[in-house]
């Protein structure tokens, strides 16, 4: 727990690493018209950061800016 209060305020390249294998976007957290997103993460439930989401040939991509900022969601 300890870990993950560290990354908020932390740029996504500092904490890609250790946190892309758990990225996680709801369907509602979705601008169909811009493709922006909100990127969550399995293994944190308060953690998110601001991303792209879009398909392409049946396949989801989400990126994220290298220098968007993780936050704590819970407000």
């Amino acid at each position: 727990m300890k870990r993950f209060e560290e990354m908020i305020g932390k740029k996504w390249e500092e904490v890609k690493e250790e946190m892309v294998n758990y990225v996680y976007v709801d369907a509602d957290n979705v601008d169909r018209a811009t493709e922006a997103c909100i990127v969550d993460f399995t293994n944190c439930s308060f953690l998110s950061v601001t991303g792209k989401y879009r398909e392409e040939n049946d396949e989801v991509i989400i990126e994220v800016d290298d220098d968007a900022i993780v936050y704590d969601n819970r407000g």
